[in-house]
């Protein structure tokens, strides 16, 4: 913002926006009108905003500048996605927040921490086994019917989903002797308990989980994790 020689009359004829003649000791104007004439002569300097100026010098040629402008405009006939209007999700993050929100419950009476320390890390392994997905989402659907105590059909459907899903995972050699299949079970387990009743009684899961308990008792898992699921599966299969 460099500053360029400016008007030289005094302060009152400036303020007037009048030609002053600059005589000295006064213009012929303030001594007309009988008032102080100050400033007449002295060098004054007006600032000119030229940063614009800069901007346009430092620019890249008009080719560049041209296809710059060309790519980041969409081509004829395409317009640009408009920004989703709520934060994009999937069934993955969908349980995660589900089970999330049902241990934010912080009533003893509903405190889901009661069924094993380890379900708190259960939101941030979702998303790679897909019997565990399943069970998760069983497990946060069928507890929301012991504060309801009524059972849903959508928490009957996610308990038959979760029971296929452990099944394909038991078919696969992969995935049948692993944490998560195990953890699957337990769910499923606890899901029973919660929306069985007498006139629609469910197979029990323990001899299943005792099954793997005695193959995987082998893998020694030393993670605090995996120690946590033994430990529990354990005390509810005993």
């Amino acid at each position: 913002m460099p500053g360029v020689p400016s008007y030289r009359g005094c302060e009152a004829c400036r303020r007037q926006k009048k030609k002053c003649d600059q005589a000295r000791p006064a213009c012929s104007r303030c001594a007309r009108l009988k008032i102080p004439c100050i400033g007449c002569g002295q060098q004054r300097f007006k600032f000119k905003d030229e940063t614009k100026a800069l901007r346009a010098a430092n620019a890249p040629p008009s080719d560049f500048a041209a296809a710059a402008a060309a790519a980041s405009s969409p081509a004829p006939g395409i317009h640009g996605s408009p920004p989703p209007s709520r934060p994009l999700s999937n069934q993955t993050t969908r349980t995660s927040g589900a089970i999330v929100s049902v241990l934010q419950i912080s009533d003893p009476r509903y405190d889901l921490f009661a069924f094993g320390p380890f379900i708190k890390d259960i939101p941030s392994r979702l998303g790679t086994h897909a019997a565990l997905d399943a069970s998760a989402d069983a497990l946060a659907s069928a507890f929301s019917c012991v504060h309801t105590r009524c059972i849903t059909p959508e928490s009957l459907a996610k308990y038959a989903r979760a029971l296929r899903s452990v099944q394909n995972s038991l078919q696969s050699p992969a995935t049948a002797y692993s944490e998560q299949t195990l953890c699957a079970i337990y769910f499923i387990m606890l899901c029973q308990g919660w929306i069985a009743n007498d006139d629609n009684p469910f197979p029990g899961h323990g001899p299943a989980m005792a099954h793997l308990l005695n193959v995987i008792v082998s893998n020694n898992w030393h993670n605090a994790f995996n120690s946590a699921i033994l430990i529990t599966i354990s005390v509810s299969v005993v």
